[in-house]
């Protein structure tokens, strides 16, 4: 008597279905983020839902060596956004000239718990960036930027004191080696914000720091793990302070910090409707740098206005903070640039 086959899962399989159906969900949710803006949290997923819907369709196209195929696949998914963060990364050999028709702006989130401010300094002092950009900028790394006068004699900065990130009233601190003829630093409806005004060689310009809140309403608890609740977080009313901002100013402008937000959603894509401003350069993503140095979100970034032309935007250092800086290097122009 013929002895029936016992039938056995394909596990290969199982788990390319699952990241199918895990795709479809976040492309759809990223789609329909577009449409109604209360799910905005999840148009930062798009790229790694798409990821895994080519994930999953490659191992089920395959006839052999599925799950080997799915591990590479999705392992690509997750590594291939560093390795483009880290090909965009700045070889610190030696200090640049400074030329008088660059602007070299470093943007970097320091991290409130981050108390290793030898590393701190030492990353600003290489990047020897004309305008440094700084958030989660706590009252207790205040020596490091009394240290810093040396280089960046003109400093703005609203810092707290207490240890609690979230609730902060402001948290940005503006360095430059250049002269400012007006300046300010506060928070404003929540939005927390440096800016200054600066003249070179005949063209004036104004340089905005800012740190947006993150893309959630609160955390939920479940089985005891913190998991992110979406819905209208204050990033919109935030950028709709910074765009009234912006628009103050009659000068050409450079915006550069940490928005909490992809290029691709829909608070980033509201205020460069609002504001006219570009966004340049650093699609590469900047968080996270630790616990492992894998980024996978380019929520660090700027915008500059139309009689701005960008040279470069590269990744810089983390030195001890969950964000690697951006550094930008920008030419400055009274016509503007198509």
């Amino acid at each position: 008597m013929q002895r029936r086959a016992r039938w056995r899962p394909d596990l290969a399989k199982l788990l390319a279905w699952i990241c199918l159906v895990a795709g479809t969900s976040g492309l759809s949710l990223a789609i329909i983020a577009s449409l109604k803006p209360d799910l905005d949290l999840f148009s930062h997923f798009a790229g790694h839902s798409v990821g895994l819907l080519l994930a999953s369709a490659l191992t089920l196209l395959v006839r052999s060596r599925r799950l080997l195929v799915l591990a590479a696949s999705c392992v690509a998914v997750f590594t291939l956004p560093a390795f483009y963060a880290y090909t965009n990364s700045v070889s610190f050999v030696s200090a640049r000239a400074s030329s008088e028709q660059t602007l070299k702006i470093l943007s970097f989130n320091v991290l409130f718990l981050n108390d290793d401010q030898a590393a701190i300094e030492s990353a600003i002092r290489r990047a020897d960036a004309d305008v440094v950009i700084l958030s989660e900028y706590h009252l207790a790394k205040q020596p490091m930027l009394t240290r810093l006068r040396d280089v960046y004699p003109h400093q703005l900065s609203c810092a707290y004191a207490g240890m609690d990130k979230y609730n902060a009233d402001c948290d940005v601190a503006l360095l430059s080696k250049l002269a400012f003829t007006d300046g300010k630093a506060g928070s404003e409806n929540g939005m927390r914000m440096a800016y200054a005004t600066f003249e070179r060689n005949g063209t004036k310009f104004a340089v905005l720091g800012a740190h947006l809140a993150l893309p959630m309403t609160h955390y939920m608890p479940i089985l005891g793990v913190p998991v992110p609740v979406p819905g209208l977080s204050c990033q919109w009313a935030q950028l709709n302070v910074l765009a009234r901002t912006v628009q103050r100013f009659s000068i050409p402008v450079i915006v550069g910090g940490d928005f909490n937000a992809t290029p691709w959603s829909q608070v980033i894509r509201q205020f460069r409707a609002d504001t006219g401003l570009r966004r340049v350069g650093a699609w590469f993503p900047t968080w996270p740098a630790r616990p492992i140095a894998l980024p996978q979100f380019a929520i660090d970034q700027f915008f500059i206005s139309p009689e701005i032309r960008t040279k470069n935007v590269r990744l810089g250092e983390s030195a001890g903070s969950d964000h690697y800086g951006i550094i930008g290097e920008f030419e400055l122009s009274g016509r503007k640039f198509p």
